[in-house]
């Protein structure tokens, strides 16, 4: 019984911190940190951006919601989200994660992204299985609605092309 009030006590006083921790982003006008996936693969220069804070990614680093996910010249990464979605991403490429929500339990969610230049290529998981309505990807030229694809986007601003490739859907 002891040990229980003790593991109580514990969780109470980390719920509390969460808390603060919360009330204090919401302050400071941060939007809070929740991990929506994982680098899978990261080779070259790859960067993850939230809140005017940059950091370097490497395979196995937590991906975070409300993050701008920025390659260089010879940067590449696969991001996996939790509801097995699979966007690889290519080199000198700039893509946000505008939102991401998913319920494991009922496998239902969104996914909004917006890519702003570069190539990706996009595997759609659960969330797009489920409701493909609830998946987009923004361009600069438009948006794309995901209907449970796999798909390629090369994405030049300063030529001002677009070319997609459609590889299963």
């Amino acid at each position: 019984a002891l040990a229980d009030q003790m593991r109580a006590r514990r969780q109470l006083r980390r719920h509390e911190t969460a808390k603060r921790k919360s009330r204090r982003d919401r302050r400071a006008n941060k939007k809070p940190t929740v991990d929506i996936g994982a680098a899978a693969a990261v080779a070259g220069d790859v960067r993850m951006c939230r809140n005017g804070e940059c950091v370097e990614l490497s395979s196995g680093k937590s991906i975070f919601a409300n993050a701008t996910i920025r390659t260089g010249k010879t940067g590449r990464i696969q991001i996996l989200f939790t509801d097995e979605t699979v966007v690889s991403v290519g080199p000198d490429t700039e893509i946000v994660l505008d939102e991401y929500v998913y319920d494991p339990f009922t496998k239902s969610g969104t996914l909004d992204t917006r890519v702003n230049k570069g190539t990706f290529r996009l595997v759609s998981g659960k969330v797009a299985r489920n409701r493909p309505s609830a998946m987009k990807v923004k361009l600069p030229t438009g948006a794309i609605g995901i209907r449970g694809t796999d798909f390629v986007v090369r994405l030049s601003p300063a030529k001002r092309t677009l070319v997609i490739d459609l590889l299963d859907g």
